[in-house]
């Protein structure tokens, strides 16, 4: 239960601000609390490869210096949920429910984390370092394609 305290006094303490989201210091309370909460989960797994690969310093910085989605409410308490059902199933020595919760925890996160990224990021980051001539006939090159029209052969008899 403990593991999940502190995601749980966030969700409370972001409902009495009446903020939308948690600001640079609850994310980063927040960033450890999960972290610790998966840290727990490798080692109880005794999968001693993926421990030392998450404890990595430099995997660890490249995770906190990731630019991060909002973390609104909905956020908080979908992350809660995840990690008291996998928790749950713990306590119940339900290997199988956790191993589903813990991988659809994960591909939420995921997927979260990539549409976040593709709505933040410049969407051609190509473009950006190329000289200005080369970039001109990419971009003529990328209209063509976008505006031709797709031929049908038919198939002889």
């Amino acid at each position: 239960a403990r593991l999940c305290t502190q995601l749980r006094r966030q969700i409370q303490d972001l409902q009495k601000s009446r903020k939308t989201a948690i600001d640079a210091a609850g994310l980063q309370r927040l960033l450890a609390a999960d972290l610790a909460f998966h840290m727990v989960l490798v080692r109880a797994a005794g999968n001693r490869r993926i421990l030392d690969i998450v404890a990595d310093s430099r995997v660890l910085t490249r995770i906190f210096s990731t630019p991060r989605q909002e973390h609104n409410l909905q956020v908080l308490r979908e992350t809660y949920r995840f990690h008291n059902d996998i928790q749950r199933a713990l306590k119940k020595r339900d290997g199988e429910a956790a191993r589903r919760l813990l991988a659809e925890h994960i591909r939420t996160s995921l997927r979260e984390a990539l549409e976040h990224h593709d709505a933040t990021q410049n969407t051609r980051p190509l473009q950006a370092n190329l000289p200005a001539d080369l970039r001109a006939e990419l971009e003529r090159v990328e209209e063509a394609i976008s505006q031709a029209k797709p031929t049908v052969k038919k198939a002889r008899a």
